[in-house]
């Protein structure tokens, strides 16, 4: 069995508790499309999570095919894109250099993936949906002021370093390679934890619903940056981060729809 079974059952309990909070939110806000969106959401990344376990239960040395929980995550990328572009509706201007940036990062993230694992289909296919996630989060966190200047400046110039090195690791020597890849993991958690602590201080802050909302969507597309980037130890590091994302998320969601 894959030592990763057991992580990621707590993910999918994190995710069915998270659902079930959702279906409760949903109860009070039946006609809001924000929340329906975010609850076909949620249950997408349950079912994906709760098909990887039982396969790899049924086959625990046979590596997955392109399968019905790609499409599920897939789906559930596309459906947060939808419930975030809903939440900041009306809104979106001029912010193409923002998107074209953040596309480029996506792009070289999706060609590393594809150089690592040899996965063309699934890769692209993946890789569209939750590009297109990544850019919506940007141009939100963009149009509410979620980050400053010199951030955003700092930000596009560590999400630059970082597919240097994850490209630099898998051409170097191996002894090389792992100290490079030592050093894009630590950049990796180093930007998760940077989302995770803004996103928590816009939660608590007074009248930062929609920069809370942003943020916590940040700190999800980046622990999935980190999960797909990294592998063993350092990933299951990354899962926990990614099911504390959801209730993030959840939580932001529910000020941004609730606010007086």
């Amino acid at each position: 069995m894959n030592t990763a079974v057991i992580p990621a059952a707590l993910h999918a309990l994190a995710a069915a508790l998270v659902l079930w909070r959702s279906v409760h939110f949903l109860s009070r806000n039946r006609e809001d499309r924000r929340v329906i969106l975010w609850v076909f959401a949620v249950t997408c990344l349950l079912m994906s999570d709760l098909y990887w376990i039982i396969y790899d239960l049924l086959q625990p040395q046979a590596r997955m095919p392109f399968a019905a929980n790609e499409i599920c995550e897939g789906a559930s990328f596309l459906l947060l894109a939808g419930c975030l572009t809903t939440v900041f509706f009306g809104r979106f201007g001029s912010i193409r250099r923002v998107e074209l940036g953040t596309a480029a990062f996506a792009a070289a993230n999706v060609l590393l993936w594809i150089f690592w694992s040899g996965e063309w289909l699934q890769d692209v296919l993946i890789g569209l949906a939750f590009g297109y996630l990544l850019c919506r989060t940007a141009a939100c966190m963009k149009l509410c002021g979620a980050l400053r200047r010199g951030e955003w400046i700092a930000l596009a110039s560590l999400s630059g370093l970082l597919v240097l090195l994850e490209a630099a690791s898998l051409l170097a020597p191996e002894r090389a390679g792992a100290l490079l890849d030592a050093g894009s993991t630590a950049l990796l958690f180093a930007v998760l934890a940077f989302f995770t602590v803004g996103s928590i201080r816009a939660l608590r802050a007074a009248g930062g619903e929609d920069r809370a909302v942003s943020l916590s969507f940040a700190v999800f597309v980046w622990s999935l940056i980190t999960l797909y980037s990294t592998e063993g130890t350092r990933y299951l590091a990354a899962l926990p981060c990614s099911a504390a994302a959801l209730a993030l998320m959840l939580l932001a969601l529910e000020r941004e729809v609730e606010k007086l």
